[in-house]
């Protein structure tokens, strides 16, 4: 592009599109909290309440309950945002630890418990019937009836269920719950189960991998309980000697493995995967090219190269397309055509046309698909899971801020059974309103699968939804909220949930984190972060971390890891009850982490166009080098500087995988996760294979460009194989 061209285009743009959308930080997304009225009886009801009238108050609370009681409200500010929880929750925790309320309580069991105990009754009997689903009965026995006599009972039959279906996040949170009211010393319980509880958060440490810190909570509750008896673990009587052997046990049981990056449950990686540490070498296989369907405008592409902030990709040419790997064939898509080939070969499945296609969406063959104009970048993922393909398809537009959008195809949801072939399992799932657009591929468990969906018109809101197949399960709208562009422009936003164990986290990249139950779409807590200030904001001057449309929650041993596309730093919370644990210590406007990588012993590992390691339980820098001048600096430093980094890279086990791009061409890098040190570099540029995104399976490396995608045999360098 010309100089000329290029000072015409910044005027044009300036002219138009500079405005600032926000001179200041944005307001973080409106959500569901209680209202006026809801403040107006929660203050009538503390008077009632210190006033000795007991009925009024029963009566009051069980009003508030019915009508707000999953209305959200805050639990107190700190430095890192302000937590959120249902209103039904933190009511009842008020009641329960105000010595005041206690006759309110005792009325309200005088009231309610016998329809309480009733339904215990039933929740105990269904225990003889398999498919009854017991962990959704406890949770809703538990969220509805928080001043039950029988709530005890209930939480710690959760809490046993949970473990013993390896559902660590549900059995922690629980946990805590309980730790908690114990904490309080609450004087309506009917016993003290502290022993009990705490027993069984030495049981979930184990479990998790965390040995050590078992060992420290046993010393503890030696000296609290040594005398303490109860079932546990399957047998009865001290729990001290219970614990004893199983901690003597654990030595033996195999370790967590460390968790990858974004969906935990979207990509398959094979174990049997090559040793990295030594010196290898690539045979390219195949090469296939990568189709975009979806363009965009040239006045779009030409404002975009004006800037020089993209990480990890061309404006041109982005990457798009993230395939996955199932039983050793590869499956990709462009948002109109579903393909599969074979990874040995490159070749198309036998039940897959000549150039690999299994699917094709209907209307792709007569619909008009003119250049795109929206903010963003177009990404085609898709995950497998037990032979079931399942891609979000159609208008990669999220958000519509004009009617004209360039696609003329609505974002569909297909789900191949590739058991049978790659047979349609049913018609495509649309939104239940044309308003709706899907954001991302959804995160897919068993028969379920859970995803995020943006409405248009207005201020966008973001809802999750859980389908069994084709039929709605439930929808739970998160927040309303305008992300730094969906006020000027069309928007293509890649919002992927990530689900660990029955727990749903989504980010909504627009001041609001949140975790819902995935039974039933409940929340369970809400964190509201304060954005970033830009200044300003539009279409020309877009802040680096609005980049991070591929980043989803990480989970890593009870901690969330989020990198908000609003927010210039990466926050630490409690998975379990969203407690504000860091925010990165950086200088400001230093972090130019896009990708969270994985987390591995005690450290974050991210990439932007650098890499990154950070201190998992602090937020700071993990780890120091020495410079020529023998300073002691951060990591990273300059070193890196004259490489680029490009595309999204993978964590194996204590080796990280990623490729860069510098003035000698194109490389694939591979590094030693606890000391950030390289292992080895081979040229890409060699075989005429530019960067991309990574996966690898079994020994095959997959490269993800932005015009092909490229199979790799990795091989020991011994075997003296031609590289090229």
């Amino acid at each position: 592009m010309t100089r000329l061209m290029r000072i015409a285009i910044w005027w044009f743009a300036s002219t138009l599109l500079a405005v600032p959308v926000f001179a200041e930080p944005p307001a973080s997304a409106s959500i569901d909290q209680v209202d006026g009225r809801d403040q107006t009886d929660l203050e009538r009801l503390h008077e009632l309440i210190t006033s000795g009238k007991t009925d009024a108050a029963s009566v009051l609370y069980a009003q508030l309950i019915v009508r707000s009681g999953d209305r959200m409200v805050g639990t107190g500010s700190t430095n890192g945002g302000e937590r959120f929880v249902p209103l039904r929750a933190a009511l009842s925790r008020q009641l329960l630890t105000d010595p005041a309320a206690e006759s309110v309580v005792q009325e309200i069991r005088r009231s309610g418990d016998s329809a309480a105990n009733a339904r215990w009754a039933e929740i105990m009997d269904s225990q003889r019937t398999p498919q009854i689903d017991r962990p959704a009965l406890l949770a809703e026995f538990i969220r509805q009836h928080p001043l039950a006599s029988a709530w005890d009972d209930a939480l710690l039959a959760a809490i046993d269920l949970a473990i013993s279906q390896a559902d660590s996040l549900r059995a922690d949170r629980l946990i805590q719950l309980a730790l908690d009211w114990n904490r309080l010393q609450v004087s309506v319980r009917i016993s003290d189960r502290s022993a009990e509880i705490a027993a069984r958060s030495i049981l979930l440490t184990l479990l998790n991998g965390q040995t050590e810190v078992a060992k420290m909570r046993f010393q503890t509750f030696a000296q609290q309980w040594p005398d303490a008896r109860a079932p546990f673990a399957g047998t009865d009587g001290l729990l001290l000697d219970q614990l004893s052997r199983l901690i003597d046990a654990a030595d033996a049981w195999p370790q967590q493995l460390p968790t990858i990056a974004g969906n935990t449950v979207s990509v398959e990686t094979a174990s049997d995967v090559p040793d990295w540490r030594q010196q290898t070498t690539l045979r390219l296989l195949w090469r296939h090219p990568s189709p975009s369907p979806f363009q965009r405008t040239a006045l779009s592409l030409a404002m975009d190269n004006l800037i020089e902030i993209g990480v990890g990709e061309s404006r041109e040419s982005p990457l798009s397309v993230l395939p996955t790997v199932h039983q050793g064939n590869v499956f990709f898509h462009d948002g109109l055509t579903l393909r599969a080939l074979q990874l040995a070969d490159g070749r198309a499945l036998a039940w897959a046309s000549d150039d690999g296609v299994i699917y094709a969406l209907p209307e792709a063959g007569r619909s008009e698909i003119r250049p795109l104009e929206a903010a963003g970048v177009a990404r085609f993922s898709l995950a497998v899971r037990n032979e079931r393909l399942v891609a979000r398809m159609g208008n990669p537009v999220s958000f519509q801020a004009n009617s004209i959008t360039g696609v003329e195809i609505p974002s569909r949801i297909v789900e191949l059974d590739l058991a049978a072939e790659g047979k349609l399992a049913y018609s495509p799932i649309a939104p239940w309103d044309d308003s709706f657009a899907f954001l991302g591929t959804p995160v897919i468990d068993g028969e379920f699968a859970y995803v995020a969906l943006q409405q248009s018109g207005g201020v966008p809101s973001l809802w999750l939804a859980a389908y069994a197949e084709d039929r709605l399960l439930w929808k739970s709208q998160i927040c309303s909220g305008h992300s730094y562009f969906s006020a000027r422009t069309n928007e293509i936003s890649h919002r992927t949930v990530t689900l660990v164990d029955q727990t749903l986290f989504v980010c909504s990249d627009t001041g609001i984190i949140a975790a819902l139950d995935a039974n039933d779409g409940q929340m369970l807590w809400m964190h509201r972060y304060v954005r970033s200030e830009v200044q300003p904001v539009n279409l020309v001057e877009r802040p680096w971390h609005s980049e991070r449309n591929l980043t989803a929650p990480l989970y890593h041993q009870g901690r969330l890891f989020v990198a908000p596309a609003d927010l210039d730093g990466i926050l630490a919370l409690d998975a379990a009850t969203g407690r504000f644990l860091w925010q990165t210590k950086t200088p400001k406007g230093t972090l130019d982490a896009v990708h969270l990588l994985g987390a591995t012993h005690s450290l974050l590992m991210a990439s932007g166009r650098r890499l990154w390691w950070i201190n998992s339980a602090t937020g700071g820098p993990a780890l120091m080098i020495k410079t020529d001048a023998g300073q002691t600096n951060p990591w990273p430093t300059s070193l890196m500087s004259e490489t680029s980094a490009w595309g999204k890279g993978v964590v194996l086990g204590d080796e990280l995988l990623w490729t860069v791009r510098t003035d000698r061409g194109d490389f694939l890098q591979v590094w030693d996760c606890s000391l950030a040190t390289p292992l080895q570099q081979i040229s890409l540029t060699d075989f005429g294979v530019q960067a991309g995104h990574l996966l690898v399976w079994e020994d095959f490396l997959l490269v993800a460009s932005a015009q092909e995608l490229v199979c790799f045999q990795v091989l020991a360098d011994r075997t003296g194989l031609d590289t090229k």
